[in-house]
């Protein structure tokens, strides 16, 4: 996929994102999540914290004019630490050169082309940018291939307490940054 360019999301798009998000959610956790779990995490904690394209650290990946993908980076508590039924250790909240990658997201039509590698290595390389030597993320059972294939390792799993009763089964991952930022993604 040549075509792909990849920018800074603006507050214009949170629509398109979200149904987005939604959508790679739905299909993409297919065989990993049972539908009404998928449900009711869009429901309670939604797909995006939309204050990362407020701090102009979420990204998109566009594809002829359209939104395929979409990941970023914070260095604030994610949203989802207050569902959590055992979170882990608050390392990287308290690190100040670690920080968390969010929402990683790929359109179902975009999925295993290559375009989750190259969102993930954009934020990595923003957040070596930004001096921070560890990135962690709390990531979903469909994502875990993907995050494992770049380098990260798991730490341990955990749970997201969800309405009615449910609870979506998360892996708190972490890789070391170091602080070469590959020359095609320096610019």
């Amino acid at each position: 996929m040549d075509d792909v360019v990849i920018r800074p999301a603006m507050p214009s798009e949170l629509d398109e994102l979200l149904a987005m998000q939604a959508r790679a959610m739905r299909v993409l956790s297919t065989g990993w999540y049972a539908p009404e779990v998928v449900e009711a995490m869009i429901a309670a904690l939604g797909t995006l914290d939309p204050e990362l394209i407020e701090d102009g650290t979420y990204h998109v990946a566009v594809v002829g004019g359209y939104i395929a993908g979409s990941a970023g980076w914070t260095r604030r508590q994610p949203n989802y630490v207050r569902m959590l039924a055992d979170p882990p250790p608050a390392a990287c909240a308290t690190a100040d050169r670690c920080g968390t990658v969010r929402s990683v997201y790929v359109a179902p039509e975009y999925a295993r082309r290559g375009l989750g590698t190259r969102l993930l290595r954009h934020v990595e390389a923003e957040m070596r940018r930004a001096g921070l030597l560890r990135a962690e993320l709390m990531g979903t059972l469909s994502g875990q291939p993907l995050y494992c294939s770049l380098g990260y390792a798991a730490l341990g799993r955990h749970r997201v307490l969800l309405p009615h009763g449910l609870a979506m089964p998360v892996v708190h991952m972490a890789k070391k940054l170091d602080n070469r930022v590959p020359a095609a993604l320096a610019a």
